[in-house]
């Protein structure tokens, strides 16, 4: 499967679509970056355990944006350094692990808001006592970050 992916970032693409993906990512951007910020400013949302995961959902789709965009637009016109530098940004950002390791990640984020919103539906009364855990719905965020990457590694 690398391959095709590797595939479709390496063959020349139309302009019409690179300005497309790119007006596509950039709004997506913005979106998450405005979700992050209102995530933050306020309180009563921070208190939330299913709103941190929201908030984590949407840094990790921001990053999963900002990574296609470098691909699309950007990554074209680099000529990476020959030395360890260049050899550390070929194997990890040119090879696409770090943009499918968040897209990895996305979704076992939504496997995890799938799972809280089920519990929060199907025992309404223990949910409160279940979404207190602010420890346990860390460590699934961090699950989902570790996991994510090391599906594609």
């Amino acid at each position: 499967m690398a391959n095709l992916t590797e595939d479709f970032f390496f063959k020349e693409q139309s302009s019409l679509f690179v300005i497309a993906a790119s007006l596509q990512n950039i709004s997506a951007i913005i979106i998450n970056i405005f979700l992050i910020c209102i995530y933050l400013t306020c309180k009563e949302l921070r208190l939330s355990s299913s709103h941190t995961m929201f908030a984590s959902l949407a840094f990790v789709d921001m990053s999963t944006s900002t990574c296609f965009l470098y691909k699309i637009a950007i990554q074209p016109f680099v000529n990476p350094p020959s030395d360890v530098l260049g050899q550390l940004y070929c194997r990890l950002i040119f090879s696409t692990y770090v943009m499918w390791g968040f897209i990895s990640s996305s979704w076992f984020h939504i496997v995890i808001i799938t799972f809280d919103r089920y519990i929060a539906v199907v025992y309404p009364l223990s949910y409160k006592e279940f979404s207190s855990k602010k420890r346990l719905h860390h460590s699934q965020i961090f699950a989902a970050y570790i996991i994510g990457f090391a599906e594609y590694s």
